[in-house]
This record gives C-alpha cells, structure tokens and sequence, in this order.
C-alpha cells in the first residue's frame, strides 16, 4: 500500500508543474479536478 501511494504521489507531483504549459485553460482545469478531486465527489 505504501509503495502504491507513493508512486501515485510522485506522478501527481511530476504532472502538476506540467499542467499550465497546455495552454488550454479547459483542459488545465479538468486534469487538476482529475488529479485532486475524491473520485466519489466527497
């Protein structure tokens, strides 16, 4: 469970600085909601 927590934590953290460079404020916002938002809405 660990190793699996810290491998997402390391592609959330290497995608994140990524994001703005789309240059697409849509899509910057759905992969943001997608990276931080619980999956079942609460």
């Amino acid at each position: 469970m660990r190793a699996t927590c810290n491998e997402l934590s390391n592609s959330v953290t290497r995608l994140h600085p990524l994001v703005p460079r789309l240059t697409a404020p849509t899509a910057q916002a759905e992969i943001l909601k997608a990276l931080f938002e619980p999956e079942n809405g609460g």
